[in-house]
């Protein structure tokens, strides 16, 4: 049997909303898994191969981080980049980049008080 593999036209179709403001750095890594996995099931569910499918889950899985906004939200952020990268859904050099800019929010916070 062999599987037709479609380009994403529209990656905005499986793309999800950063969350609301939640109580635990669990409940934003639990979201951020659950888009992902939402993502990867509805672009295989349209037929586009197994590579595709990744690129737009792992597209709607950066779009899901949280807006650091607060302490909690900066540490999920921070948890959710440890994720991705030990999942590989994303490479060391973007984890990195990730990582500062949540030190930038972090330090942004403090100077905010």
């Amino acid at each position: 049997m062999t599987r037709t593999t479609k380009k994403p036209e529209r990656i905005s179709d499986f793309i999800y909303t950063p969350a609301e403001r939640m109580e635990t750095v669990e409940e934003y890594v639990a979201y951020s898994i659950k888009a992902r996995e939402e993502a990867h099931a509805e672009a295989v569910a349209e037929g586009f191969g197994e590579k595709d499918a990744d690129e737009v889950a792992n597209m709607s899985w950066r779009c899901v981080l949280p807006i650091m906004s607060s302490r909690l939200a900066v540490q999920s952020f921070i948890a959710c980049v440890a994720v991705g990268a030990a999942r590989g859904w994303i490479k060391a050099e973007e984890a990195r980049g990730l990582s500062y800019t949540a030190q930038l929010g972090m330090a942004a916070l403090r100077e905010a008080r």
